[in-house]
Parts: C-alpha cells; structure tokens; sequence
C-alpha cells in the first residue's frame, strides 16, 4: 500500500496541492495541439488538470490509485478514467499527446524508461509527451 491509497494520504495531498492548479504549465502545452487532439493525463490526483485541460481537449485522466479516480467520478460522473500504472499503461487505447506533471520523479530510473517507451506505445503518429518532473536530486553517476 502506497501512500496514495489510503483515504488519510489522499486527504493530506488534496490538502497540500489546494493551492495549485497547473494553469500557467498547461498553458505552455496548448499551443502545440489541435482543439480536437486527445489527451491522456497520467496522475490525475484531485483532478485539477484534467479539468483545464478539458477546457481545450478530449481528455482522458488515469491514475493508479483507485481512491483519487472514485473522488474525480463523484463530481464528474461522465469523465472518461482509466486505472493505469505509470510505468507499464496497460491500455490498447492510443491518444495524440500524453501529459504528465510532477508524476514520474515518484519512480525509479528503470522504471521511468519504461515509462516513456509505454508511452511512445500509446501515441499516435507524430504524437507529443508533454513532461514536467518536480523536484529530484539527481546523483552525478546516474546513467540510463
């Protein structure tokens, strides 16, 4: 059990992440797509940017943790969710960009690999992966 998958450890990040919302990042992600493109976000947590990002795109939000996707259905009940794991993104469905922040610094290098190669996986032709890591220490020996 991960910390996001209790109901105290969501509370405590809903709480801590009140105060952001992603606008000003996402606003840097909008011009490189078409109004129509698909977007999968990995990690909705609360939701926030999902819901900016549904202003301008199709969007789809995943998580792994079960307790943030049933808080996000409560007060979307139409929204398209996937549980989905970061690394592996088990899913047959492709999408035109994929959108991630401050979601893959949670896992390790091997794992982030995987990451963006199952990404590349599931973007369309000429798809984009729009990035943002939060705050990592990264050693001086670390080699992919």
């Amino acid at each position: 059990m991960t910390f996001y998958d209790s109901k105290e450890g969501v509370k405590q990040y809903i709480n801590m992440a009140k105060d952001y919302d992603g606008r000003e990042l996402i606003n840097n992600f909008i011009p490189y797509l078409d109004k129509d493109s698909t977007v999968l976000e990995i990690g909705i947590g609360p939701g926030k940017e999902l819901d900016i990002l549904a202003e301008s795109f199709k969007v789809t939000g995943s998580d792994k943790s079960k307790l943030f996707l049933d808080l996000y259905i409560e007060k979307n009940s139409d929204a398209d969710l996937l549980e989905l794991d970061a690394v592996t993104l088990d899913t047959n469905r492709v999408f035109d960009s994929i959108y991630s922040n401050k979601v893959l610094h949670h896992i390790k290098k091997r794992e982030m690999v995987e990451s963006i190669y199952n990404q590349a996986r599931i973007l369309t032709d000429g798809g984009i992966i729009f990035i943002r890591f939060g705050p990592v220490r990264v050693a001086k020996s670390m080699k992919v």
